[in-house]
């Protein structure tokens, strides 16, 4: 009988070991499912704000290349006009280019040769650049050169 008690006692102590382990792991659980709802919720929040700011990034993108395309939007190219870099004054040429559209180009406009590698002999005319103040400038040579039979790759 001494022998039974001992074991029920044995067991019944083992039992509340279990128990207490049992409890002492339910409680991590609790507070290791707290801190993943934490986790989660910053994760969540995280992704959204992640989300907004690229949202944001592109529209940002959008509109700069939105100002850069219209800040090239009173630009004009020219193609093969004759001559080279050095020999004379740009300005002088599309004067003489421009007169025969019966145009006047403001002195504030501007004119470059367009950016590209150095020519070879027989290579074909550099591109240039003219900037108008006003787009109704640009426009209205244009419709100029349109309805003009002057060729658009040579001066008149």
């Amino acid at each position: 009988m001494e022998v039974r008690n001992y074991q029920e006692e044995k067991i019944a102590r083992s039992s509340r070991e279990v128990r207490v382990d049992i409890q002492a792991l339910g409680l991590r659980m609790t507070d290791l499912e707290s801190r993943m709802e934490t986790m989660v919720q910053v994760h969540n929040t995280t992704v959204t704000h992640a989300n907004s700011m690229d949202r944001h990034l592109r529209d940002l993108e959008m509109h700069v290349a939105d100002l850069a395309n219209r800040s090239r939007s009173n630009n004009l190219r020219i193609r093969g006009l004759p001559g080279t870099p050095n020999e004379g004054s740009l300005r002088d040429k599309l004067q003489q280019y421009f007169k025969h559209l019966i145009l006047k180009i403001n002195r504030k406009d501007r004119a470059h040769h367009a950016l590209r590698t150095r020519r070879s002999e027989g290579a074909l005319p550099m591109d240039i650049i003219l900037r108008f103040h006003h787009f109704s400038t640009k426009r209205l040579s244009c419709t100029s050169a349109r309805t003009t039979n002057c060729p658009t790759n040579q001066p008149p």
